[in-house]
């Protein structure tokens, strides 16, 4: 039984520490326990933290769009240059 609920601790450490590198990607310095304090009669008090949060993750998106949309038109300059020197030297 003991080790049954030292198992069981670990799996839940273990799954927390899982889910706290997941969000660690998305918005730095927000904790996994604090998602619990979102839920219950609790939840109003930390709506900002939640706006916080998605703030930071729409940063983000607005980031990787930009990079994305740079490397697009970078692929798009070097087809049209390889179309262009296929056409020069055929």
């Amino acid at each position: 039984m003991i080790q049954d609920d030292d198992n069981e601790k670990l799996s839940k450490m273990k799954q927390t520490s899982k889910d706290q590198r997941e969000l660690d990607v998305c918005a730095e310095g927000y904790e996994v326990k604090r998602l619990s304090n979102l839920m219950g009669s609790e939840a109003k008090n930390y709506t900002q933290s939640l706006e916080d949060l998605y703030l930071k993750m729409l940063v983000k998106i607005e980031n990787l769009t930009t990079l994305v949309e740079q490397s697009s038109a970078k692929v798009l300059e070097q087809v049209s240059l390889l179309r262009f020197c296929v056409f020069l030297y055929s």
